[in-house]
């Protein structure tokens, strides 16, 4: 930063007039994302609080939804929208955007588990008038049990139960390599 001092001496009348000429800092914000999104906007160049907007564009929005966001390595609580509305700190700030594979969306019923983040396809609700061509996602979402809101975990689909597609109008099932075990 430079910096310019200039004198002026009060005149008689007592009036002086002084300007000053100053650059607002900018600050840079980035994005990054996961393989479930194809771009995020709003990234770039903004004055200290200046509000911007990030929009995450999803993979497939027929089965994808948003998982979270972080800002500077912390996780922003409650964000799970697709776009996301901010104010620029007196800092760059560095976005991260997450999203998974809805079972919900997929119509998949599912296990979880915990410890190990890994998925079983137990079941596959679909009605005769839904998709008939399945892909089995390498990875999901999770969600809690008790309030079903999304955790930001996700887990591996390593198998699919046996019968999870017992009696269902299916044309084909694409099952990733992650899967080990059938049935």
């Amino acid at each position: 930063e430079t910096t310019e001092v200039q004198s002026s001496v009060i005149p008689e009348t007592g009036n002086l007039t002084i300007e000053f000429y100053y650059s607002r800092n900018t600050f840079t914000v980035t994005t990054e994302y996961n393989e479930y999104i194809t771009s995020v906007t709003g990234a770039g160049t903004y004055y200290y609080e200046q509000e911007g907007t990030l929009t995450a564009s999803l993979t497939t929005y027929e089965t994808c939804e948003i998982t979270g966001w972080e800002l500077n390595g912390k996780v922003i609580e409650n964000v799970k929208a697709e776009t996301y509305t901010f104010t620029v700190q007196a800092t760059n700030m560095a976005f991260k955007v997450y999203a998974s594979i809805s079972v919900e969306k997929m119509k998949l019923g599912v296990d979880l588990n915990t410890s190990s983040h890994t998925a079983t396809i137990t079941s596959y609700n679909a009605k005769t008038d839904d998709a008939r061509n399945i892909t089995i996602p390498t990875v999901i979402g999770g969600r809690d049990a008790s309030s079903n809101a999304v955790t930001g975990y996700t887990y591996e689909v390593t198998s699919i139960g046996e019968n999870a597609f017992i009696g269902k109008p299916i044309t084909s099932v694409s099952v990733p390599r992650t899967v080990g075990n059938i049935g």
